[in-house]
């Protein structure tokens, strides 16, 4: 019994102390109550990490667009055939069939 006697002493100095109470209260404060708290922290981190996913997947998007921007300007081949499988060009005497499969 004399374990939990020291414990409760420690306890109540600590509770009975202005400094300790204060220092809690403010912790509390921050962690909870503040603009800036762990939730809102918390959610703003993971907000960050999606948002570098998509600026990731966005630049290699852009790089890809470069590539083909400089295959179309240094071939004209490259562009007759872009204009037929991306935009449905045909040529002369030409029919255009787009087959579109059902889910």
């Amino acid at each position: 019994m004399k374990g939990s006697n020291n414990t409760q002493n420690i306890i109540g100095l600590i509770l009975n102390n202005k400094f300790y109470l204060i220092v809690v209260f403010f912790l509390l404060w921050l962690c909870f109550f503040d603009r800036n708290n762990l939730i809102s922290l918390y959610q703003m981190n993971k907000e960050i990490s999606k948002n570098e996913d998509k600026v990731s997947y966005f630049d290699k998007e852009i790089e890809k667009l470069f590539v083909a921007h400089k295959q179309l300007s240094s071939n004209i081949d490259a562009n007759v055939d872009y204009a037929r499988k991306m935009l449905y060009v045909k040529g002369k005497n030409e029919d255009i069939y787009v087959v579109v499969e059902e889910q």
